[in-house]
């Protein structure tokens, strides 16, 4: 009975570990509120900054609460997972011809020196 009880929290216990999840190519992400990065790890003595709303990241490995991500100037560090959401993506370029115009020819000035011959009635 002690033996299928060790077994049973064995398993409970090993089901709760995740593993971490380790991106082949960085998955683009946006910061969604004011988060703390910390370079040394989530368990530093206190953040050394904070990423804006709106920061994007490259986000390379998750685990259970924190992220490692990549910012656009190259640093790296951990945010909270709970921080960032998936990027919205970008809209795909969309090649512009410029509309044609149509060429309205230029009417011709009367030549006002040329007397006519006959003068409209007054």
């Amino acid at each position: 009975m002690r033996r299928r009880e060790s077994l049973f929290l064995a398993s409970v216990f090993l089901a709760g570990c995740a593993a971490p999840e380790v991106f082949s190519e960085p998955r683009e992400c946006v910061v969604r509120r004011e988060a703390d990065l910390y370079c040394l790890g989530p368990a530093q003595p206190g953040p050394p900054e904070k990423l804006p709303r709106g920061t994007f990241v490259h986000t390379l490995r998750k685990d259970s609460a924190y992220s490692f991500v990549k910012l656009g100037d190259g640093r790296t560090g951990y945010l909270d997972s709970s921080c960032i959401a998936p990027a919205p993506p970008t809209a795909p370029a969309v090649p512009f011809d410029p509309p044609e115009t149509l060429q309205i020819p230029e009417p011709v000035p009367p030549d006002l020196r040329e007397v006519p011959a006959e003068l409209p009635p007054l």
